[in-house]
Formats: C-alpha cells, sequence, structure tokens
C-alpha cells in the first residue's frame, strides 16, 4: 500500500506507507514544499488503481498509477508536477479510484453531476486535462468531488450551513453540461467543499 500526497500548487508523489514506520512524537517529512505551497490531499492506494485530479475550473486528469508514470519517491522529494494550473486555478479534489466507479462534481453555486470514471479520457501527468464542467455564470467554480453510488449521501460545506443532499439528486451526465440544481442556496452563500456522509 503506497500513500499518494497533492500539494495545493499542484505537485504530487507517491511514497510507501512503510516510510511511516519510524514516525515518532516529533512526526516526520513526507513531502518537501516550496514557498506558498501546502499539502491539500492525501490518498492510499493499493496497485492498478487510477487517479483522478480536480480543478476548480471544472477540469478533470484520470491516469493511471503506475511506477512510470508515477514512481515511488523518499520522503524528501518534491514529487512532479501532476497538472498545468490556469492562472486564478486551484486544486479542489484527489481521489483515487476503481475504473468502474462513479463521480459526482458539485459547484459553487450548487450544480452537480454524476458521470461514470470511465467517461474521462485516460490522460497522463503534467497535462492540462479534460474540461467536464461547463459553468452557468462566470462567479461559478468547481467546488469538489467525492467518488460515490446512488444511496450514498453528500454532506455540502456552504459558507451559511451545512446540508445533506443524496447522489441520486444529480443525473448522469456526459462530459458537456452544467449538471443539474441539487441544493437551493441563498444570495452571496456558496458551496465550499464536499464530503462523504455515508458509505
Amino acid at each position: 500500500t503506497d500513500l499518494v500526497l497533492l500539494t495545493t500548487q499542484g505537485r504530487i508523489k507517491r511514497l510507501p506507507v512503510s516510510e511511516l514506520a519510524s514516525l515518532t512524537a516529533r512526526g516526520l517529512t513526507l513531502i518537501k514544499l516550496k514557498d506558498n505551497d501546502k499539502l491539500g490531499y492525501a490518498s492510499l492506494t493499493s496497485g492498478g488503481e487510477e487517479a483522478i485530479l480536480a480543478t476548480s475550473g471544472g477540469r478533470l486528469l484520470r491516469f493511471r498509477i503506475t511506477d512510470r508514470q508515477l514512481p515511488v519517491m523518499g520522503r524528501t522529494a518534491q514529487g512532479l508536477q501532476a497538472l498545468r494550473l490556469r492562472s486564478q486555478e486551484k486544486l479542489v479534489g484527489c481521489l483515487t479510484v476503481d475504473p468502474k466507479d462513479h463521480l459526482l462534481l458539485v459547484s459553487q453555486l450548487g450544480y452537480a453531476k454524476r458521470l461514470p470514471v470511465s467517461a474521462l479520457r485516460q490522460g497522463i501527468l503534467g497535462e492540462i486535462g479534460t474540461q467536464m464542467l461547463q459553468f452557468t455564470s462566470k462567479a461559478d467554480a468547481l467546488a469538489g468531488m467525492v467518488a460515490a453510488t446512488e444511496s450514498s449521501e453528500v454532506a455540502l460545506v456552504t459558507t451559511q450551513r451545512v446540508g445533506r443532499v443524496t447522489v441520486n439528486s444529480g443525473k448522469v451526465w456526459g462530459k458537456d453540461g452544467s449538471g443539474d440544481r441539487i441544493i437551493q442556496l441563498n444570495p452571496e452563500e456558496k458551496i465550499l467543499n464536499l464530503v462523504m456522509a455515508n458509505g
């Protein structure tokens, strides 16, 4: 089993969980960070899986986790550039998934769409990704994504509250489209993040 780490500036690395065996109360450095960068996501992988990265601009990058594409590195390595970010764009998600999984994408203004992982083109690290969510307003952006089944519930964390919705609130879409509104937001309210509320 390995640990995949992704920074907010798009550096990614994989290291064996065995590196944590010498963990003490003082802690361990797992990734070397540049100025103004920080650890954004951590995910476990056990081989044969794929990773999906998401940007606030609605772009997703799907790639297979292999020794060639994402080699195992030591604790002091900075990692590789995962994908190219446009100006004002940030990373909003990193998942390790099975190719048979489905994703739920949710925008800051409450639009959501489900899509199968198989609808995403296989890419390689360093690419720009594929536009998978269009926006109805320039003020909107992708808030996050989760891997989910139809019966799952998702907690939506907004600037004013936490709301719960079922995954099947959003229809299955393809690559194009802005999705369906799944939550009614108050004026000035935006979705900040989403997390699985149950399996």
